[in-house]
């Protein structure tokens, strides 16, 4: 986040904090000792950034040593500890398995160094090194640190840039806004594709699912328990239980900008919940995913990357739409979700209108539920040389918009096997279009102009195509912005654009969905915009 983003939010919080309470917000202050620094809400501990173990406070778990930065402990703002106590204090009743489960934490292992499960030996660390910004403040205050990655040869590996942003949100619920960039110094960093990662937190025994726990974890693609998160992409996660008769709950949200985006959980009913967006190949093979694959992801000398997650610690339920309004609220800041779509509700096909009617239908077989086929070619025949295959949301116009969808593309496979985003549509014969194909030529695999003839190229990066796969589902995410013209497209990996195009012919319009005549399906529409407008579009028709 930006000074001046910071600046501004910190404004909104106030504004919405005084406007619910009556009053101003409170302050967000730090208070700096030795070994660790406290975050204080109001004059009440939230929580403490902890880089070393007060030699006067020993853990209770012998043998053990702090091999990283933590947050611990962790405080609803009712003051319910959501951390488990176990190996830093004793808490009775707790289980005191991986005793390197401390508090909140952030690490992976490296090569062939285990960062995540050292807690006894000194070597490989994360090593706090110094404070470069602690700035207090009404409804929000910014810690952020340095450390270093440092192997089990002794030599640091990836310095490590961290702003931690604790924001008081309301009475009932306090978020930490997570910004973390690992640079690899003087020699290639490979992180493996392990479960074992990476944004997390050790949650207290009445939170988790198992053993006597009452938590159920929730994730935006809306599963429920570990059988059916673990292991699976989504943008945010919930977990919420009871303890004395009141709920309360800790959810995990995940930036696009984020590497792998949307990430991988590694979300135990046990109490371990993590974003792990590097572990793609361990989890996809434990799902026996068709095509599973590595991330292998690699960082050279001076390359950077970027994990970014808010962490939501609140008092009373909250269900999926509240969670969904959080993530908006994060990720797109000026953008709100203005249009979703999973196709679980029959009457759902009615928002769209057909190029060939006949050829479209609602499936039962979705990535989660129902899902809009499309079984190729019809009847139509396009003015000018274009795509036949036109699924468009109706009577909803859009300019600037972020667009995710899960696509699934189910014809044979040939060069131009392809499934088509279509956007900025003016009408028939005036519009842009993706088109997503196994291999590009000038004709296939680029981003496209309809201008009153036939379409012509115009993406300025694309790559030599991609894999559907057989029976697949995969994310795809394409930004617009007017003013400069920008359109990005992204296939699964969410951090690398496989094209980027800049035009200004057409302003806002509707979006569709399709191909140029082959067959698939969509679903789990979600659009992203400032603001939507209504106007009647009737083209093609829609489906009687």
């Amino acid at each position: 986040m930006t000074k001046k983003k910071s600046v501004i939010f910190s404004m909104l919080v106030l504004t919405l904090f005084a406007a619910v309470s009556g009053a101003a917000a409170p302050k967000v202050e730090f208070v700096e000792h030795a070994n660790r620094i406290d975050v204080l809400v109001a004059g009440k501990l939230f929580t403490s950034y902890v880089h070393a173990i007060d030699p006067a406070k020993p853990m209770v778990a012998r043998g053990r040593i702090l091999a990283k930065p933590i947050l611990f402990p962790v405080y609803s703002p009712s003051g319910v500890m959501v951390t488990r106590g176990y190996p830093l204090i004793n808490v009775p009743g707790e289980s005191q398995d991986h005793p390197h489960h401390m508090g909140v934490y952030f690490t992976v292992d490296i090569n062939e160094d285990n960062f995540w499960g050292n807690s006894t030996k000194p070597l490989p660390k994360i090593e706090h090194k110094k404070v470069t910004e602690m700035k207090s403040g009404l409804g929000s205050g910014t810690l952020s640190t340095i450390a270093q990655w440092v192997g089990s040869d002794g030599k640091p590996m990836l310095e490590e840039t961290r702003q931690m942003v604790f924001i008081a949100e309301s009475k009932d619920q306090y978020a930490i806004d997570f910004t973390i960039t690992l640079k690899a110094l003087d020699k290639r960093v490979v992180f493996t594709d392990t479960k074992e990662g990476m944004m997390a937190i050790r949650v207290a025994p009445w939170l988790k699912e198992e053993k006597g726990g009452k938590g159920r974890y929730l994730s935006s693609e809306g599963k429920e328990t570990e059988k059916n998160v673990w292991g699976r992409r989504a943008r945010w996660m919930r977990l919420q239980g009871q303890t004395d008769g009141k709920t309360h709950g800790v959810a995990i949200l995940n930036h696009p900008d984020s590497v792998n985006y949307p990430t991988f959980w590694h979300a135990r009913g046990y109490g371990c919940f993590t974003a792990n967006p590097l572990g793609q190949g361990a989890f996809e093979r434990s799902h026996k995913v068709k095509g599973a694959s590595n991330l292998n992801f690699t960082l050279e000398p001076g390359q950077s990357a970027c994990f970014k997650h808010r962490m939501v610690i609140y008092d009373g339920p909250r269900v999926a739409e509240q969670v969904e309004a959080e993530f908006s609220d994060y990720t797109k800041p000026g953008y709100d979700l203005v249009y979703s779509q999973d196709f679980n509700d029959p009457a759902s096909i009615e928002d769209f209108e057909f190029t060939n009617p006949d050829k479209w239908l609602l499936s039962d077989k979705g990535n989660g539920g129902g899902s809009l086929q499309f079984l190729g070619p019809g009847g139509y025949k396009p003015k000018v040389r274009s795509p036949a295959v036109i699924g468009l949301i109706s009577d909803r116009i859009f300019g600037d918009f972020i667009l995710e969808v899960d696509m699934q593309q189910t014809g044979k496979e040939y060069g131009h096997r392809d499934m088509c985003l279509f956007y900025n549509f003016q009408d028939p014969s005036h519009f842009y279009y993706t088109h997503i194909a196994t291999a590009a030529d000038p004709h296939a695999h680029n981003i496209f102009i309809v201008n009153d003839k036939p379409r012509t190229a115009i993406a300025d990066k694309t790559t030599k195509g991609i894999d559907w796969g057989k029976g697949v589902w995969r994310k795809v995410r394409l930004e617009r912005k007017l003013a400069d013209g920008t359109i990005k497209v992204f296939f699964d990996d969410m951090t690398e654009p496989i094209m980027i195009a800049k035009d200004k012919t057409f302003g806002a319009g509707y979006i569709g969905f399709g191909t140029f005549d082959d067959s698939g399906k969509i679903d789990n529409i979600k659009i992203y915009a400032p603001k939507m407008e209504t106007k009647k579009s009737g083209f093609f028709g829609k489906k009687k």
